[in-house]
């Protein structure tokens, strides 16, 4: 499980340099964003693990909440911020979760928030709806936001057609439109890790399109650890899973 320990996260806003040679980033704000009062603090429910934001949007992950023993132990949040427009104060709007919140599925291991800031999908590699044979083979969420009346909601959840156990799949995501990416760094029959494409049909569904994999794998490490998307580049790491 990561150990990560966060309770606070940092909103910076900057502006540019007029220095003609480099052009530096220079904050002229910052607005500490902490977890809900009404949560009990604890070191591990890693608040702020995974950070997305775009416009006046920002959404922050805690994949260890909550830290009880109860049947939603550690199932995972993504809390959902808004700047005001007039004040430029941050706000929390939203939690997003799944329909059914899974114990011990560490939803938010995994984000990422489509540039139009209406689409999130949110990894959750220790999931484990299918029994011990199956553990950790892991989902991934897509959520939209009816921009209307700004409420996100869960549209699908997705997982690899050939899911196995300790397959990880949603531990890094990404998504821009109608495309999605989810990383499984253990999957294959030698732990090197898939890359799964998803494509967003006309209807409105997610369909898986192709797996990807390193052309020249080795035992150690493993294929997407982290990832990155932008127009027709896909960027995988590839690192020793931990």
């Amino acid at each position: 499980e990561p150990s990560m320990r966060l309770s606070a996260v940092a909103l910076l806003s900057a502006a540019t340099s007029t220095a003609p040679a480099i052009a530096v980033p220079q904050v002229v704000d910052e607005q500490r964003v902490d977890q809900p009062t009404s949560w009990h603090l604890h070191a591990q429910i890693q608040y702020g693990y995974k950070l997305a934001s775009h416009g006046d949007t920002f959404l922050v992950t805690t994949p260890g909440y909550p830290r009880t023993s109860g049947p939603q132990a550690q199932s995972g949040i993504v809390l959902c911020f808004e700047r005001d427009p007039a004040s430029g104060e941050w706000a929390l709007d939203q939690e997003i979760r799944p329909i059914t919140p899974r114990r011990n599925s560490l939803f938010g291991i995994g984000l990422d928030l489509d540039p139009s800031g209406n689409r999130a999908i949110v990894g959750a590699p220790y999931e484990s709806i299918y029994g011990p044979t199956l553990n950790f083979a892991g989902a991934a969420y897509v959520f939209d936001r009816d921009p209307a009346t700004g409420v996100w909601s869960e549209s699908q959840r997705l997982e690899a057609s050939n899911l196995s156990k300790d397959d990880y799949f949603g531990y890094d995501v990404v998504l821009r439109g109608d495309t999605a990416v989810v990383a499984a760094p253990l999957a294959g029959a030698t732990q090197n890790g898939i890359l799964y494409v998803f494509e967003r049909n006309a209807s409105g569904v997610w369909i898986e399109q192709q797996l990807l994999t390193a052309a020249l794998p080795g035992p150690w490490p493993v294929l997407g650890e982290n990832l990155s998307f932008d127009g027709d580049v896909l960027v995988a790491g590839s690192g020793t899973f931990v």
